[in-house]
């Protein structure tokens, strides 16, 4: 199955918002998305010889599947 759906892995700035509902989360992006998460995929991907993008997208279901939405309910 091929899904090209291309995105930008960007950082995310956030001035933390005691009021915002989300700011715990927002925190979180913002604090995660400061690092550049391709050089360990690519690493990854050279060692186990898997494509860059069947790592990224296995993270992605893998934490969107563990129960990833409790984060928004804590807000």
């Amino acid at each position: 199955m091929s899904i090209n759906n291309p995105i930008t892995l960007e950082q995310f700035i956030w001035d933390s918002d005691p009021t915002d509902k989300d700011n715990n989360f927002k925190n979180d992006v913002a604090l995660y998305t400061q690092e550049d998460p391709l050089p360990t995929v690519k690493r990854l991907s050279q060692s186990l010889d898997i494509p860059m993008g069947s790592i990224v997208r296995y993270v992605l279901c893998k934490w969107a599947m563990s129960g990833s939405e409790s984060l928004l309910d804590l807000g």
